[in-house]
């Protein structure tokens, strides 16, 4: 009788606890974006505006808005992994630009908010990411390809500005300068796929 007891009871928690266990989970909805216990991921479109100055203004000739700056617009998309309610994250994704009368730039991001501090809507981060171009010249007819280190990263809820600087030449397409890009500021709205 002692061993029947023993099973009834231990039954008993268990039937109890997995009812508990239904009923909490209800209350709380599904939310797909989970992957770990602190841990989510998501998509996002980039929409932006970027602006580009030329290393030596003052001796540049070209430029679609002045001297030595170039501006454009760009829609891309990225794939990001990142923490509950902390700026820390890790993305990546493409993105394709145009520069009216100047380029047509091609990007691989690589999204790295380690060094972040804030939350996920408003935060400030450093080295916080990087972008690959392959950049294609209209005036030329030309391909370049380039490296882009975001220095500093502001966000505040949907909408970035990034600051960084371009390489001046990189060696997997050897060309002359027809890119002097240094200082690379974008403005980004970001929108984030439901799922």
């Amino acid at each position: 009788m002692y061993k029947v007891c023993v099973v009834l009871l231990c039954l008993f928690f268990s039937v109890d606890t997995s009812f508990a266990q239904i009923q909490s989970s209800q209350l709380e909805p599904y939310n797909n974006r989970r992957i770990g216990p602190y841990l989510t991921q998501w998509s996002e479109l980039h929409f932006s505006f970027n602006t580009g100055l030329d290393i030596d203004l003052e001796e540049a000739d070209t430029g679609n808005v002045a001297q030595g700056i170039n501006a454009g617009f760009g829609l891309g998309y990225m794939y990001k992994i990142g923490l509950d309610d902390l700026p820390q994250s890790i993305g990546i994704g493409v993105k394709a630009e145009h520069y009216p009368d100047a380029y047509h730039k091609f990007n691989l991001m690589i999204d790295h908010k380690i060094l972040a501090v804030g939350d996920n809507n408003r935060y400030i981060s450093a080295f916080g990411g990087t972008e690959i171009n392959f950049t294609y010249n209209l005036d030329f007819q030309a391909k370049e390809m380039h490296t882009i280190i975001y220095m500093l990263d502001l966000q505040y809820n949907q909408v970035e500005l990034k600051w960084g600087l371009q390489s001046w030449t990189d060696t997997w397409i050897p060309t002359l300068f027809i890119d002097d890009t240094f200082n690379v500021f974008k403005l980004t709205y970001k929108y984030i796929i439901p799922r």
